[in-house]
């Protein structure tokens, strides 16, 4: 008989659920530290719009091809993924090094 107290409830991206056996350890997860750079970086990124911080999650974060990108986002075609890709690139630059 399985103790309700040592399962854990997960649910995956098809939204099945499965329940995992766990155990009574604590587990502890410490935040890396950033550096300097990577703080300003996520501080800018924060004031983009919406549209360009979903844009350059997908290509850097994820590793989206510029096709794959094209066709979640439903834009017409790859050229307007690449324009819009640089465009948000660009104000995050100008914005790092034009602080407010």
């Amino acid at each position: 008989m399985i103790n309700s107290k040592n399962r854990k409830k997960t649910v995956s991206y098809e939204n099945s659920v499965d329940y995992k056996e766990t155990s009574d350890v604590q587990e502890v997860f410490e935040e890396p530290q950033l550096t300097p750079q990577q703080e300003l970086l996520r501080q800018h990124f924060k004031n983009l719009g919406k549209r360009c911080q979903e844009m350059l999650t997908l290509f850097y974060y994820r590793g989206l091809t510029i096709d794959e990108i094209t066709e979640s986002l439903g834009y017409e075609n790859k050229n307007v993924v690449k324009s819009q890709k640089s465009r948000c690139l660009k104000s995050l630059k100008e914005s790092i090094k034009t602080p407010a």
